[in-house]
């Protein structure tokens, strides 16, 4: 009878020790998979600015918590740089479209892009 109980002790401790290994991996993928679908959304935000570059429209606006991922997230543009702030981790994507910009931008702000020649100026409406 001890040594039944014993066996599912040992049993017990191996099946620890096996998810003990096995978690740091996946908590490597899962970080992988946030800064890749965060990068993602830094090319997506500057599609989205070529494509109203392209336009014919003179202005657009935009509700800021549309583009961002968190509520702790911010957004900047630096020339041609759309940069997307999420915690530590900074994403910066290219776009062909040039931007003047006031700073960053958070959550809670609504952005207006106007086209200015070649440039778009994109500026926090205050509400």
């Amino acid at each position: 009878m001890i040594e039944f109980t014993l066996s599912r002790v040992a049993l017990g401790i191996c099946g620890l020790l096996l998810l003990a290994s096995v978690v740091p991996f996946a908590e490597s993928i899962h970080e992988d998979r946030v800064d890749d679908g965060l990068s993602a959304q830094a090319d997506r935000i500057a599609a989205l600015i070529d494509s109203f570059g392209c336009s014919g429209s003179d202005s657009m606006t935009v509700c800021a918590e549309e583009l961002l991922p968190a509520s702790s997230s911010t957004l900047g543009f630096e020339g041609h740089f759309v940069i997307l702030v999420c915690g530590d981790s900074v994403y910066r994507a290219a776009m062909l479209c040039e931007t003047v910009s006031e700073g960053t931008y958070s959550n809670n702000d609504i952005l207006r892009m106007t086209k200015a020649g070649d440039v778009i100026i994109v500026e926090a409406l205050l509400i």
